[in-house]
Parts: structure tokens; C-alpha cells; sequence
């Protein structure tokens, strides 16, 4: 074998390594998380963190209790965040090469944290699973007004969502996420 066989045989094999890491690190992004509802109750989240927003994550909820008296799919600032999201629900979603326009439910919570709910949830959380098994490296971009009125672009990777939806399901009184075949 030559050397430059041999040279193209490492950079592939570190290649698909790398890859390999790659998507397993983004399919880790979506983990499971407790919170505090815009109601008051205990709940659970499948939640990802926003890129460049290490404060702000991208939420598939419901309540603890019973998981259906609160379910939404939501963007959760942390308190203090930098982000400095205000109290407009009008929202822009870039999804794919979709634009669409929405009004969320905006509410803050006991513990300081800011929450913005999509107003149909499973629809919603229906688009994101499909996005993301149309492809791989799928985003969703929502955009929320900031405190000063400038719109706030908060990117979250999709990658993950589908290996991992059905663990929140079964929290949340086995909601029907997913589509029926």
C-alpha cells in the first residue's frame, strides 16, 4: 500500500470516527429534565439546549402529576438569562425552508423562569419529528422579541429528537406524539 493509500485510509477512518462521535453527542442533547409549569405544578421536559443560548432550551413538557394538564412545547429561558427574552408571544418558526408566523402563551414562573408555549403542542412536536427524519442535521429557529423589542433568533438541533420523543410520551399519560402510519 502507498503512502497516500495509506494517508486517505486514515483521514476516512478519522472522518467517519469523528461523524460517528459527532451524532451520538448531538443525539445526547436531548435529556430529560424537571420544572416548574406556567401553573405552578411539578413537571418533566425532553429539552435541548439553544445553540449559542447555553440559558435557553427548546422543551417537550407536560405536568408531573398526571401529564395531562399541562403539556406544551415550549422555550424556557433560565432566570438572569442573557438572552433577555421579553413578554411578546409573537413568535417567527424557520423550520426547514418553512417561515411561519405564531402567538405563544408567555408566562413567568415562581422560580423566575420564562416560559413560551406553542399553542398546539402535539402539532407542533408532529413538525419537529418530521423535520428531523426528513434530516439529520435538522434545526428549528424560533424568533421572540427581546426586552428592547429586537427579535431574538434561538436555534435548537433537532438531531435526537426521534430516537428519544418516546421517553417523554410515556411520562406525560402516554400523549400521543407521534403520527399514526
Amino acid at each position: 500500500m502507498a503512502n497516500s493509500e495509506r494517508w486517505r485510509a486514515v483521514i476516512a477512518a478519522a472522518l467517519a470516527s469523528s461523524m460517528a462521535m459527532t451524532g451520538s453527542a448531538l443525539a445526547a442533547g436531548w435529556t430529560m429534565h424537571e420544572l416548574e409549569t406556567p401553573l405552578g405544578d411539578k413537571g418533566t421536559a425532553l429539552r435541548v439546549t439553544a445553540k449559542r443560548r447555553p440559558d435557553v432550551h427548546l422543551a417537550i413538557a407536560c405536568d408531573a402529576d398526571t401529564g395531562s394538564r399541562w403539556r406544551a412545547v415550549a422555550v424556557v429561558e433560565d432566570p438572569n438569562s442573557g438572552a433577555q427574552l421579553g413578554m411578546r408571544g409573537d413568535v417567527v418558526i424557520r423550520l426547514g425552508d418553512k417561515t411561519s408566523r405564531d402567538v405563544w402563551s408567555v408566562r413567568t414562573t415562581t422560580d423566575e423562569r420564562r416560559i413560551f408555549s406553542a399553542p398546539e403542542a402535539t402539532r407542533f412536536a408532529r413538525r419537529l419529528l418530521r423535520a428531523e427524519a426528513d434530516s439529520p442535521t435538522a434545526e428549528v429557529t424560533v424568533e421572540i422579541h427581546g426586552v428592547g423589542g429586537k427579535p431574538v433568533p434561538l436555534t435548537f438541533p433537532l438531531t435526537g429528537l426521534g430516537a428519544t420523543i418516546d421517553r417523554i410520551a410515556a411520562k406525560c399519560g402516554e400523549w400521543d406524539i407521534r403520527e399514526k402510519d
